[in-house]
């Protein structure tokens, strides 16, 4: 028996018992405009890409 059978067991009747629009909107739902960032999310992802950024042109201008 697989380990994920009794797990899928208890997930599975109640999204199939939903239509496709009460999915839709489920899946739309939020605890605010970008819940799965959290409270600092978003400036970190902006802070992450800028240093990346800074990163790649610091590498480009130290191979000419």
């Amino acid at each position: 028996m697989n380990s994920a059978t009794p797990i899928l067991g208890l997930i599975l009747p109640p999204m199939t018992a939903l239509s496709g629009w009460e999915r839709w909107q489920g899946r739309n739902m939020s605890a605010g405009s970008r819940a799965w960032l959290g409270q600092y999310g978003e400036a970190i992802f902006w802070c992450l890409l800028l240093a990346m950024l800074a990163l790649v042109l610091t590498l480009l201008i130290r191979r000419r």
